[in-house]
This record gives C-alpha cells, sequence and structure tokens, in this order.
C-alpha cells in the first residue's frame, strides 16, 4: 500500500468525506464491492477522479488508465460524456 494515497484517502475521510462516502470507501476497504461498482458509486457522489484513483491506488488496485488525447476534444469535454453516459444508465 502507497503511504502517500493512503494519507490522501485518510486527510479526504477526515476533511471532506461525509457518511456516505466513508462508508462506501470503507465497503471497498472490506471486499464488499469489486473495482468497477466502487468507481461508479464513487462518481456518483461526486469524487474526483483524483480521490478515486487514490483510494484504488491505496487499496492495491491498478491506478486508472490515462485517457489518450483527442485533438479538438477537451477534458472537461471528455468528463461531461462520461458524466452524461453515467445519468442515462449506460454503464453497467
Amino acid at each position: 500500500m502507497d503511504r502517500e494515497s493512503m494519507m490522501r484517502i485518510e486527510e479526504y475521510r477526515r476533511t471532506e468525506a461525509g457518511p456516505l462516502e466513508g462508508t462506501l470507501i470503507d465497503e471497498f476497504v472490506d471486499g464488499e464491492m469489486d473495482r468497477s461498482t466502487f468507481i461508479r458509486r464513487a462518481s456518483v457522489l461526486g469524487l474526483s477522479m483524483t480521490t478515486i484513483g487514490a483510494a484504488l491506488k491505496a487499496f492495491g488496485h491498478a491506478p486508472l488508465a490515462q485517457a489518450a488525447r483527442v485533438p479538438g476534444v477537451s477534458p472537461s469535454d471528455l468528463h461531461n460524456l462520461v458524466m452524461e453516459t453515467l445519468r442515462r444508465g449506460r454503464v453497467t
């Protein structure tokens, strides 16, 4: 377990996380959900991709993949597309 990632997660839990986020992290750590379920639920709760990636890394999972740059598509456009897809329920 990466010490820096673990410290970031603990800092997040102390300063920003509410009861839902804390429960989500606890359930992931306890093995009650898989990686994709954790990512989906964390996104719905509004956790940043940085926080999600740090949690995955801290708890022994491979970090999130880096997206390739696509000419004409900004990172915010890509983020908006992903969030809209999640809202519409097209990702399981």
